[in-house]
């Protein structure tokens, strides 16, 4: 992975629009590049973006997770309409869903992984680590807003099976000793989380994921 990315490769990683969300309660869909908002969780700039990674560390401090009502996030596999809510049935009703961008994100909490290396001081960054050297599937991985586990991006061949593409991952995943939360994922509205990681990694070289 790279620390600090060249700005060019990650425009042409990750060019894709998503959807953006002032928190988990807005109902009013923006559009953002994918790319803007992976380099506000790694490199935060602007007032809005160091708020929220302060909130963050905060959140990573107390364990308060009430306070994740604060953070905005995306919709990292849904284009939803400027101006739209994220509900699934809106997608259907309303035609609200733009488009999918392929791209899937992944879940993998601590307390799922502690089996990992047969290590009880195991950390989240340990694993996430782990995720960005081993997986050539894995185009992001960093951090999850708590600190406890990891998230990661991963490019579905075709977003019409997401939830094919989901299972195979699961069991992929599995083969390689992780095990994947499978509550977060699988729909295409799943909100993530805006999320503070420095250290994330990048792989512009991933692999689209095709099973």
């Amino acid at each position: 992975g790279m620390k600090h990315p060249d700005i060019q490769i990650l425009k042409a990683t990750f060019p894709e629009e998503v959807s953006f969300f002032s928190s988990v309660k807005d109902i009013q869909a923006k559009h953002i590049n994918l790319v803007r908002y992976l380099l506000a969780t790694i490199a935060p700039n602007g007032r809005k973006e160091r708020e929220a990674a302060q909130i963050v560390e905060q959140i990573r401090q107390t364990g308060d997770k009430s306070q994740k009502k604060q953070l905005p996030g995306i919709t990292p596999s849904a284009l939803i309409a400027e101006g739209e809510g994220r509900k699934m049935t809106d997608f259907i009703n309303d035609d609200n869903l733009q488009a999918v961008t392929d791209w899937f994100q992944v879940d993998i909490d601590l307390q799922d992984n502690k089996h990992l290396q047969g290590n009880p001081n195991l950390t989240a960054e340990t694993i996430r680590d782990r995720l960005a050297n081993e997986s050539t599937y894995v185009a992001y991985s960093g951090l999850s807003c708590s600190g406890y586990g990891v998230w990661g991006l991963i490019k579905l061949e075709d977003s019409a099976n997401h939830s094919e593409h989901f299972r195979a991952l699961i069991e992929d995943f599995q083969q390689a000793n992780i095990q994947l939360d499978t509550s977060k994922g699988g729909n295409l509205n799943d909100f993530r989380f805006y999320s503070y990681d420095p250290e994330a990694h990048i792989n512009p070289n991933y692999r689209i994921y095709k099973k």
